[in-house]
């Protein structure tokens, strides 16, 4: 009996162990390999003629998603494998078999039979109900236009209320803006608020990095009408990509005509074990958890704050002090 209690514990051990080794195998697969991503596009003089291409996979492609634009036309998909979780294709529709109708009868045959009292009656019957319609057409088009008149003088008479409400609205909004523009320039004056706008800049910044592209081809072809405007254009581009580096880029001026064409090219890879260590490290910043997440940054800045005050009324105390040996 014993014996069978151990072999059913060792089954439920190695079971457990499997599904905990499965899983850790799964958390380092999304965290360690990298996510792939490529985008294309082509743009000449026009939108109706661009395409682009945007696309990211994981795991040798078991996971895919991309977008596509063609012709003024946005397309999606999500897949996994080749199933397919998410896209905007639509189903063919079946077509349902038309039924034949049945001819009917042919009576002409018929009328000719008919008294002419009859057909005189019935003439008489198709006037009336002529005339009864066209009257029930005017009394309709009287009646759309005195409302339309209601409705005019209604907005008149309500007019001066409305312009009242907007006057009202415009001093809620502008009051709104000062207090805002208050509270922006207090947490401009927070060296806290400083700290942090430079930590987020910090973090941005590797972010953008580790999603730089491996691979990177970008042309511009641009020309403007007058030859002048090119040069000026040229001249500001060529400042901006001293500025910001774009190695990647290449500007081709065109001086004869007016025309704009581009065609890109990115491929890059990122692994999310990187964006969760920044956004880790940024959680754990106090500066971010009170300020962002209005929660207290732990025991550390309790003490700090309480360092703080001590010093704050030590100060306050000898400042007391040296007053009263002056004027006593």
């Amino acid at each position: 009996m014993l014996a069978l209690i151990l072999a059913i514990l060792k089954i439920i051990g190695i079971v457990l162990l499997v599904i905990l080794c499965l899983i850790i195998l799964i958390v380092a697969a999304v965290l360690f390999v990298p996510l792939r991503y490529r985008i294309t596009g082509d743009y000449r003089d026009s939108t109706r003629d661009a395409t682009a291409d945007a696309g990211i996979s994981w795991l040798f492609g078991f996971f895919r998603a991309g977008a596509l634009y063609r012709s003024g036309n946005f397309h999606y998909f999500v897949r996994i494998l080749s199933f397919t979780l998410l896209s905007d294709e639509k189903k063919p529709v079946k077509k349902k078999r038309k039924h034949k109708q049945r001819r009917k009868p042919d009576m002409t045959g018929q009328a000719e039979t008919f008294d002419d009292r009859d057909a005189i009656l019935a003439d008489r019957e198709n006037r009336d109900q002529e005339s009864a319609r066209t009257d029930a057409a005017e009394q309709k088009s009287q009646k759309k236009h005195n409302t339309a008149l209601r409705k005019v003088l209604e907005r008149l008479r309500s007019l001066p209320e409305k312009i009242r409400l907007l006057m009202s609205r415009i001093r809620e909004r502008k009051t709104k803006i000062g207090s805002k523009f208050a509270s922006l320039k207090k947490m401009m004056e927070d060296p806290a608020y400083m700290r942090l706008v430079g930590n987020l800049y910090g973090r941005i910044k590797r972010i953008l990095r580790l999603l730089k592209p491996s691979r990177a081809d970008i042309q511009i072809l641009y020309g403007a009408d007058d030859p002048a405007v090119t040069g000026q254009v040229t001249a500001l581009v060529a400042a901006a990509a001293g500025f910001f580096g774009w190695q990647d880029v290449e500007f081709t001026p065109d001086f004869e005509k007016e025309t704009l064409t581009a065609q890109v090219f990115l491929k890059g890879k990122i692994r999310l074990i990187h964006v969760l260590v920044i956004a880790v490290q940024l959680l754990c910043d106090d500066d971010f958890r009170r300020i962002i997440l209005h929660r207290n940054s732990g025991r550390k800045s309790r003490r700090r704050r309480r360092r703080r005050t001590g010093d704050r009324q030590s100060a306050e105390r000898i400042a007391g002090t040296g007053r009263k040996d002056e004027y006593g």
